[in-house]
């Protein structure tokens, strides 16, 4: 495919663990400059944080659309295809466009000497793709921090700021307050911010930025109140300007989208309705109805499969609460994978711990995954051995697939195996 060739000829920051390279906005700046800075004639938001990025996006990009506004969407990274990246009202941009923008961007760098890396050309091609299409707004989710990330060149409506924790301090830095400086990079002059973080400091530091920078602040944490546990979901009250007293459902979902969802909802109520028109029942349909595909996706009930994409302390501690919520009295087998900078050991214990001593752990085909020296008590599969994989998935137990996005390709190969009826057959 034309597509991965280009992208392949760029430094992929994603695939290393250190040793971040160009890592700022300048090049991406450059390149924009060419196609006519597509960037400045569309209508942002931007979000950054540590956990709940994609997801948050993901709710005010479906609230938009349901409101009937032509909304772009941009994430990273993806679960199987690149396209998943770039999308418009839920749709992924097809690979004929994709193909033509990055054959573009690739012959505009190399024909003006701007080296790009592989993260800079795919923001690059979103900026473009949402500029030729003419969306109402664009939802955009930083790659990585904020302050030097390369979507980090909008001027947005408002800035989304998602919960922050430990993550890429190799990059970012080792404390909570230099990780909290990097995100509020985010915070623009004279631009709304709202944020969903409880913690003192760390919501000082955002408010000094915001202070610093004539940026009025709000809190979504006073925005719910009354949660309730269902079987299927959770329940909890809204209130915002726009949103009297709202009963809002989510099924099935982790108790993390509380948070996510009234973010989202706020950050809209702020907007609405001097930048746009939102119908209240519309927007708590469009969260009644969604799903997000790799966070808590159940994949198949019997046996029971969900994948989450928990990947460091903090969210493997929401999977692991939210797990015993939905499943109380039930045992698990986890089926697991953890890069080498998110601290594998301590992961790998809590889940011992605090959910079941039942691992498996799967060594990928990548040189950022945490290979472990022994087998630490865990049953070690190979990527490439699916059929073990398949053969150790538990009839009776629920199995949890968890660690990486980059075992969604494993656990949509077992789905499929056991909609072929395959899994039930190598059991017996």
């Amino acid at each position: 495919m034309i597509i991965n060739e280009i992208l392949n000829r760029y430094i992929n920051n994603e695939n290393r663990s250190t040793g971040f390279s160009q890592y700022s906005t300048e090049n991406i700046i450059n390149i924009l400059k060419h196609a006519g800075n597509p960037h400045e004639k569309i209508k942002t938001i931007h979000i950054a944080g540590t956990n709940g990025k994609g997801t948050t996006a993901s709710i005010i990009s479906g609230i938009l659309s349901a409101n009937g506004y032509k909304t772009g969407l941009y994430t990273s990274p993806h679960l199987l295809r690149i396209n998943e990246r770039i999308q418009i009202d839920g749709k992924c941009i097809n690979d004929e466009t994709l193909e033509k923008i990055l054959i573009y961007i690739s012959e505009t760098a190399e024909k003006n000497g701007i080296s790009l890396t592989y993260f800079d050309v795919l923001t690059a091609a979103a900026f473009i793709f949402f500029d030729q299409e003419n969306t109402d707004f664009s939802v955009i989710e930083c790659g990585l921090g904020g302050r030097l990330d390369t979507t980090n060149i909008i001027t947005p409506m408002i800035s989304v700021i998602t919960d922050i924790s430990f993550d890429h301090e190799n990059i970012l830095g080792n404390t909570i307050e230099l990780i909290t400086r990097e995100k509020t990079g985010i915070i623009k002059n004279n631009i709304a911010s709202v944020t969903s973080n409880t913690d003192t400091k760390i919501v000082n530091i955002i408010r000094n930025e915001c202070v610093r920078k004539n940026s009025e602040l709000t809190l979504s944490s006073g925005r719910y109140s009354d949660i309730s546990f269902t079987g299927d979901g959770i329940k909890f009250i809204y209130s915002g300007r726009n949103f009297k007293k709202e009963s809002i459902y989510l099924k099935f979902s982790p108790e993390s989208r509380i948070k996510n969802t009234a973010l989202a909802l706020t950050a809209i109520d702020l907007l609405s309705p001097e930048s746009m028109l939102i119908d209240t029942k519309t927007a708590i349909e469009s969260i009644g109805n969604f799903t997000l595909q790799g966070r808590f996706e159940t994949g198949s009930t019997d046996p029971c499969i969900i994948f989450d994409v928990a990947h460091n302390m903090h969210s493997i501690t929401e999977l692991v609460k939210t797990l015993q919520l939905y499943f109380k009295n039930s045992e698990f087998r986890i089926f697991a994978t953890f890069m080498k900078d998110k601290h594998p050991l301590e992961l790998i214990k809590y889940l011992r711990l605090n959910l079941s001593e039942d691992i498996n752990y799967i060594k990928l085909n990548d040189e950022r995954n945490y290979k472990p020296d022994d087998n630490h008590n865990m049953t070690v599969i190979h990527e490439d051995d699916i059929e073990t994989v398949i053969k150790n998935i538990s009839l009776e137990k629920i199995n949890i697939f968890t660690g990486s996005f980059r075992l969604y390709n494993i656990y949509s190969k077992i789905i499929s195996a056991g909609k072929d009826n395959e899994i039930k057959i190598r059991q017996e």
